[in-house]
């Protein structure tokens, strides 16, 4: 397998591992991440409460659709489009003066450099926006 094949394996299963691992964990305590949506102030308590539900699985579908390799397209999709939100709630929680915990990978233990979290938001979405670019570029070349 040439290189691009290995860094698509390797980016397909990390993310695929970040998605899995962030989905389950809030989708065993919907209560908590409901409380961690709400603490943005971007949503009324219904809508923090349906997110809490929707959200962990909509992660975990992604995420075990890059990890089964199947409905890519679609997950990095839809990927792409929660990370672009993510990233736009921590500047605006940044922008705003709110600390908090961004509820990513579960605990609200302490609250945690907004910076830092939306660098780290960046990251992931440049992750999957390569792996979307390396995965249109692997199915045009072999056709």
């Amino acid at each position: 397998m040439r290189k691009m094949g290995w860094m698509m394996v390797a980016l397909r299963l990390g993310l695929a591992g970040v998605f899995i691992y962030a989905g389950a964990i809030k989708a065993t305590n919907p209560l908590l991440f409901a409380t961690q949506i709400r603490a943005y102030e971007l949503s009324g308590f219904v809508g923090g409460g349906v997110l809490a539900v929707w959200l962990p699985w909509l992660e975990l579908l992604c995420g075990l659709a890059l990890l089964t390799h199947r409905m890519m397209g679609g997950a990095l999709l839809w990927l792409a489009m929660l990370m672009v939100v993510f990233t736009a709630a921590q500047a605006s929680a940044l922008i705003r003066g709110i600390t908090l915990d961004c509820g990513c990978f579960g605990g609200m233990d302490a609250p945690a450099n907004p910076l830092w979290m939306i660098g780290r938001d960046l990251l992931i979405l440049l992750a999957v926006l390569a792996l979307a670019l390396m995965r249109r570029r692997f199915f045009a070349t072999h056709k």
